[in-house]
């Protein structure tokens, strides 16, 4: 094998080495970014309003539980009659819950950084049904005494609730008033209602601002819950999946229906109030955005490697078999204007829309190269035919990273499809031949043509 080949071959490998290299400076920034994002994201529900949980509405009735207790004194004979108190609560879950969410989406800014936000119109109607003496057991030694019956709903943050929400009990307004009341649960309002045993109709119109997620704990004994959102990319979590949902371009609706013997729920309300308040309880949606700007970017740094191989491997095939001398700096130059790419992508995307940026970006970079590989191989028509090459490959990967669900099989189809293609253009070299006589042109001092070495 011809030595300068040889020699130029590890010279032009580590100058891809050192180049990708770069391109993983790149991609290390694009991280150090998203998580600043992400911190936005985090410093934003902190001090503004976090994910919500709606739990119940509940039904919460106080009681002191006085017990006669009657002894006879060992000694004397006497009667004696002493008293035992006890204090506690009664809940009572809906007998049927229907909840209505309507969910318009915004971003909010922090510098440059965005943080999704929800506004979700809740409207919940249902109804309780009260037995007699609120179920407690009927004794001739024990006497109840209830307290204020209280209508107790539970949210994740009661920071987001926005305007005056609106109670109707019984067909009669009622205030809501905040604080959790005497449900125990961390962050509720409440309202304090006339429950008498029978079937009592409520219905809450609740507006509700959040961030990332918005769940609902399915407290009612039969629950049904509908959402609809602009949204277009939903991530459904919780206990529950949907039983319907429909997800297109203009948004999302779902429709889940449960009941209380799937959900486990009276159970846990019985043992511990506090408990429903548990994410695995509830059902829910998550507003994510499964390909912004920062997970795209670092998606196609993940392919610089493949643009950086197929632009050397194209350069060394126009040295090989048109005998033609490119310099390692010439190399390093084309390798160093890949790498650019890459980062004025994640700079651009940061100010205008992400295709925006990469179509700015990428037309930059093919017009660079057109314009610096024409002078290169001395030929207009080879340097549009490589810019066309290199413009192809940017089309590419952005068709791929647009792709939620199918990256994997387009990115293996991609370097497919240009394994094959420089397999199919050199399919005839005889390469034996082609590095044995691998020469190097030399202008001679007296001019001339130049000879062969």
């Amino acid at each position: 094998m011809n030595r300068n080949f040889l020699v130029k071959s590890m010279v032009v490998a580590m100058l891809a080495f050192l180049v990708n290299i770069g391109v993983g400076d790149v991609r290390e920034l694009v991280g150090t970014r998203m998580e600043t994002a992400a911190t936005v994201v985090r410093e934003v529900q902190a001090t503004g309003v976090g994910q919500q949980t709606v739990v119940g509405p509940l039904l919460v009735v106080p009681y002191k539980r006085t017990e006669r207790i009657h002894s006879v004194d060992a000694k004397t004979g006497a009667e004696r009659l002493d008293f035992s108190y006890f204090h506690g609560t009664q809940v009572f879950l809906p007998q049927a819950l229907d909840v209505q969410a309507q969910v318009t989406t915004e971003f909010r800014y922090r510098g440059i950084y965005p943080a999704l936000l929800y506004t979700a119109r809740n409207k919940l109607t249902g109804s309780f049904t009260l037995p007699a003496a609120y179920g407690l057991p009927d004794d001739p030694t024990v006497t109840y005494t209830f307290g204020q019956p209280e209508l107790v709903l539970g949210l994740g943050d009661t920071r987001g609730v926005r305007g005056a929400p609106k109670l109707l009990w019984a067909g009669r307004a009622v205030e809501l008033l905040g604080g959790s009341g005497n449900s125990g649960l961390v962050s509720a309002i409440h309202a304090k209602v006339v429950a008498p045993a029978g079937n009592l109709a409520f219905a809450l119109d609740l507006d509700l601002q959040g961030g990332e997620r918005l769940a609902f704990t399915p407290v009612g004994k039969h629950t049904k819950v509908q959402m609809q959102s602009p949204w277009p990319h939903p991530s459904f979590d919780g206990q529950f999946l949907p039983d319907a949902k429909d997800i297109t371009e203009a948004g999302f609706a779902a429709t889940w229906q449960t009941s209380h013997l799937a959900s486990g729920v009276e159970k846990r309300v019985q043992a511990h109030l506090k408990n429903v308040n548990e994410p695995v309880n509830a059902l829910g949606v998550r507003f994510v955005e499964p390909v912004n700007l920062y997970v795209q970017t670092d998606r196609a740094t993940k392919y610089g490697f493949l643009f950086v191989a197929f632009t050397f491997a194209v350069f060394a095939l126009f040295e090989l078999l048109r005998r033609m001398q490119i310099h390692p700096l010439q190399y390093l130059l084309v390798g160093m204007s890949l790498a650019m790419f890459f980062l004025l992508l994640v700079a651009l995307a940061e100010h205008i829309e992400f295709w925006a940026a990469y179509a700015i970006s990428a037309v930059a970079c093919v017009a660079l190269l057109a314009f610096y590989v024409r002078h290169v191989l001395r030929s207009s028509r080879l340097g549009a035919g490589f810019a066309g090459l290199i413009g192809a490959l940017y089309g590419a990967l952005f068709v791929l990273l647009q792709s939620e669900d199918h990256a994997l099989l387009l990115g293996a189809l991609l370097c497919f499809g240009l394994l094959g293609l420089v397999m199919a253009l050199t399919r005839k070299v005889d390469w034996y031949a082609v590095t044995a006589t691998a020469a190097v042109t030399v202008v001679p001092d007296g001019g001339g043509e130049g000879a062969e070495l």
